[in-house]
């Protein structure tokens, strides 16, 4: 009979505890930078540089006692679980940035380690001393618990609207594109006669057209409005826990850790619900919501022995293509596509890869070409933008008779490299993820297989360095936004590593740290679904906003007051109305509209009027109504309501609903044509149709060179500096004649 080898036995034992006391310095030091100051009850650390000096020695003293052994390097889950225990006693979940708001929730989450304990003493029994799988149940459990709180949560979501659209901030303008692609596709971009006399609408860039193809079907069927909470709900409530699914199959997890991963993707941040309801930036929610998927696809192609099939190659020609349509997230796949560059040879033998270029080509050049005629990408990424993260109040300098407006400016310079504001922003994702990736991410990322922890590895660190270092350089770009990407894609390794843990300790010869510490983890686990719970049923700070009555009497108050004329918003309005934008008013009105801007493309306080009709008093100001055709005026700021129920020979007053007041021109005939004489017979979202009386004309329609007629020649005619209309010449005589923009693939080839 052999004896064991106690020495080497004890020589293991001692490398796994350097190797845990290791980790356990390096995550509370991580934690400590993250954290700012730590508290229990009162502050714990007088300063983080203490926390980091005992940390550093501890460390090395680890290093030098195990005589720099490689093992002491080896990322394992358990010293990460460990530091889970220390973000549970600390302050940390009692940030106001974060998605598990303590102290109450540690009630939660202790009943949920409770049950998870309870779970594991049962499951435990069916665990062999050789290792062997448990049953069926501890293989459905995870899944069972995330098709059951996907469901609750989307019914939470769904009851707490009421039946009405999500409306607020830039959901608003979302619900409008929509809107519009499901009227104007595959004619995009397009040119809109019902917003400010002509509007050259470029929706590629915002990420509208994924969402608009992936549920086509939908929208086609039934239509934007009946769907569009519903598809708010399931892009962000589904699909990040279907991507990570599947991307954790892709990878090759088990099924209960591709599960797991799912529930983490569910309750993955606060920042992510932020985006996805309060701030409405779809076309970035689902964009990131396919992510993890698309980088496992991507990453799978560089893998030697994976196999490329043809449905394959369809499946990740497609995933690729709908989450590049928010041409942002290419950003994340520059680490893979820098790991083709030793492998490029590999890539060219491999079965159905050309077949996959070629695929992927023709799905992106058409709407890449038009994206970058129409938008002029490199233009406004070496411009330098204002944005909304600073906000100031000032008073417009004034005019004698002319009224006061207070104006907002939304500003962000650009700067250089700013370490302090990197880890302001790093501080803030942190503390608004959830803990359970925050802590095993990274021990995850290393139970993935090779090369793919590669690619995941690098991919991470990219995403980390660009997101916290890269916002100041280009403003414009609100590149903090890949560190939410960022905690997306890290739910695909935090649920191997989860996995791990409770694999560990289903085993027999699981001690009780062990089971404490998977109890904990499962506590957390739990507890994410009831965090986001509170989120969807409107119970948290975060605010979600639907569409409110004022909306709906606006728009009828509009459509009877019009007077076959323009409809004016005075002043500057941004999201005043039930707390989103008044894009989608021409499509519940029917009337064209004229304002500062429909859409959140302003970042400071600018007057609908330009600046060459702000003098001169009434005068030009009216000139400037009658040049737009403006038969009626909307007022929502003090000063500009006063201003024209002072003017009661040249306003009336008709309708009034909080800050809202709409006043008709008194003795208004409405006319389209400046020069010559005709009539508009028809127009729509993407055109209109006139006929006329004379064989030139100058109509009231703002002119750009991409527009095109079925019978006249077209050109511009300046009226002032910043108004420019169409001029028509050689016209047929009372004949409907179309005006609209020319195809995108005829403008893609314009030359500038």
């Amino acid at each position: 009979m052999i004896k064991p080898n106690v020495q080497d036995a004890s020589a293991a034992r001692l490398a796994a505890r350097l190797n845990f006391c290791f980790w356990l310095a390096v995550g509370i030091a991580g934690f400590v930078v993250l954290s700012g100051q730590v508290r229990l009850w009162e502050t714990l650390f007088p300063a983080r540089r203490y926390v980091l000096i005992a940390a550093a020695l501890f460390c090395a003293g680890c290093l030098v006692w195990g005589r720099f052994k490689l093992s002491i390097f080896a990322i394992r889950p358990a010293p990460f679980v460990a530091l889970l225990l220390f973000l549970f006693v600390s302050d940390w979940l009692c940030r106001p940035n974060a998605l598990f708001q303590g102290p109450s929730i540690r009630g939660e989450i202790l009943l949920g380690a409770l049950l998870t304990l309870w779970l594991l003493w049962r499951l435990r029994s069916q665990f062999s001393l050789q290792g062997l799988p448990p049953g069926k149940l501890w293989k459905l459990l995870p899944v069972l618990l995330l098709v059951s709180a996907v469901m609750l949560l989307l019914w939470i979501f769904l009851s707490a609207s009421g039946g009405e659209p999500i409306f607020g901030d830039d959901h608003s303008v979302f619900f409008y594109r929509l809107a519009m692609l499901k009227e104007n596709f595959p004619y995009v971009p397009y040119y809109n006669p019902y917003w400010n006399a002509g509007l050259d609408e470029r929706v590629i860039a915002t990420g509208a057209l994924g969402m608009f193809l992936f549920y086509s079907p939908l929208i086609y069927l039934l239509g934007v409005q009946q769907t569009y909470t519903w598809l708010v709900g399931c892009t962000a409530l589904c699909l990040p826990p279907l991507s990570c699914y599947l991307a954790a199959r892709s990878a090759r997890l088990s099924s209960g850790a591709a599960a797991i991963a799912a529930l983490l993707a569910l309750a993955c941040g606060l920042v992510w619900y932020r985006w996805a309801f309060v701030y409405g930036t779809m076309g970035f929610v689902f964009s990131t919501a396919l992510l993890p998927l698309g980088l496992v696809l991507a990453c799978n192609l560089l893998v030697p022995g994976c196999a490329l099939t043809r449905r394959g190659v369809l499946l990740s020609a497609g995933v690729l293509t709908l989450v590049w349509l928010w041409p942002l997230s290419i950003l994340a796949f520059l680490p893979a596509a820098v790991g083709t560059l030793p492998v490029t040879r590999m890539l060219f033998k491999k079965k159905n890869f050309l077949l996959f270029v070629f695929t992927l080509f023709c799905l992106n050049l058409p709407w890449a070409s038009v994206f970058w005629s129409a938008n002029e990408p490199l233009r406004f990424v070496q411009g330098e933008t204002e944005s909304k993260s600073a906000e100031a109040v000032e008073e417009l300098p004034l005019r004698e008779g002319e009224q006061s407006a207070p104006a907002k400016r939304w500003r962000h310079r650009q700067g250089g490299l700013d370490a302090a504001r990197a880890l302001k922003l790093l501080r803030e994702k942190a503390h608004s993820a959830n803990p359970l990736i925050l802590c095993l991410a990274l021990p995850g990322i290393f139970l993935l297989a090779r090369p793919l922890r590669f690619y995941w590895l690098a991919t991470s660190l990219w995403l980390l360095g660009v997101g916290a270092f890269g916002v100041p350089l280009k403003p414009q770009l609100e590149l903090d936004r890949l560190l939410v990407m960022l905690m997306m894609i890290s739910c695909v390794p935090a649920g191997a590593a989860l996995h791990a843990v409770f694999s560990g300790a289903l085993t027999k010869q699981a001690r009780w740290p062990t089971l404490v510490g998977a109890a904990l983890c499962g506590g957390f686990l739990f507890s994410g679904p009831l965090a986001v719970g509170a989120l969807m049923g409107n119970r948290t700070g975060e605010r979600i906003r639907f569409m409110e009555p004022i909306f709906y009497e606006l728009a009828a108050a509009l459509k009877k007051h019009h007077q076959g004329g323009r409809v004016l918003f005075s002043g500057c309005i941004v999201h005043e109305v039930g707390g989103g934008h008044i894009a989608p008013l021409v499509s519940y009105s029917g009337v064209p509209l004229v304002a500062s801007s429909p859409m959140h493309t302003l970042w400071w306080y600018t007057e609908v009027r330009p600046e060459e009709y702000r003098g001169g008093g009434d005068a030009q100001t009216l000139k400037y109504f009658d040049l737009l055709n403006v038969g009626a005026v909307v007022a929502h700021e003090r000063s500009w309501r006063k201003y024209f129920k002072e003017r009661p020979h040249l306003f009336e007053q008709v309708w009034s609903l909080d800050s809202f007041t709409l006043f008709r021109r008194r003795d208004f005939e409405s006319s389209y044509f400046l020069e010559g004489s005709g009539e508009i017979l028809d127009q729509d979202f993407r055109s209109f149709t006139l006929k006329l009386d004379t064989s030139q004309a100058l109509i009231k329609f703002k002119y750009y060179p991409f527009l095109t007629s079925t019978a006249c020649r077209l050109s511009e005619r300046a009226i002032s500096k910043n108004v420019r209309f169409i001029e028509l010449a050689d016209c047929p005589l009372n004949t409907p004649i179309r005006i609209e923009a020319l195809p995108p693939w005829r403008r893609a080839l314009m030359v500038k």
